[in-house]
């Protein structure tokens, strides 16, 4: 997967995310309101269903930087920053969304799993690019 794959993809995940924020925003409401009783359930389901719509924006945003990165010089490193965006993404944003729509509890136990993947792809990103301009700083191409 090259740089334009993940451009795209992150692309296409902030389009995503925006179109379920507002359907958060808008149309969720009404669902959770005739499908919950409890008034505080209903206001913690709202803000969770924003919280997955606002991760998945910023981590798509981090999947465009990335494409761009990559565009740049090509690294194992960044690959694998990538393959965490998205795994983060799905078991985050993904499992939050499911969650808030199915009221399944046990959903909440993968949500770390999903943070962690986060964590772990900005912590490669920015061990890749540090990587590539030390490279460059000693007249190294980089590219590995």
């Amino acid at each position: 997967m090259n740089g334009k794959f993940w451009i795209a993809l992150g692309a296409f995940s902030a389009a995503l995310a925006v179109a379920l924020g507002a359907f958060g925003a808008h149309g969720l409401e009404k669902w959770v309101e005739e499908n919950v009783s409890d008034p505080a359930e209903q206001v913690k389901k709202l803000e969770n269903w924003q919280t997955a719509s606002r991760y998945q924006i910023w981590h798509a945003l981090g999947m465009i930087l990335l494409g761009f990165a990559m565009l740049r010089f090509d690294s194992a490193m960044l690959k694998m920053s990538g393959s965490g965006f998205l795994v983060g993404t799905m078991l985050f944003s993904g499992v939050m969304y499911a969650y808030v729509l199915t009221g399944v509890k046990t959903l909440g136990m993968i949500l770390p799993l999903g943070g962690l993947a986060f964590m772990a792809a900005w912590c490669l990103f920015g061990i890749a690019v540090f990587r590539d301009h030390s490279d460059r700083e000693k007249g190294q191409d980089g590219n590995g």
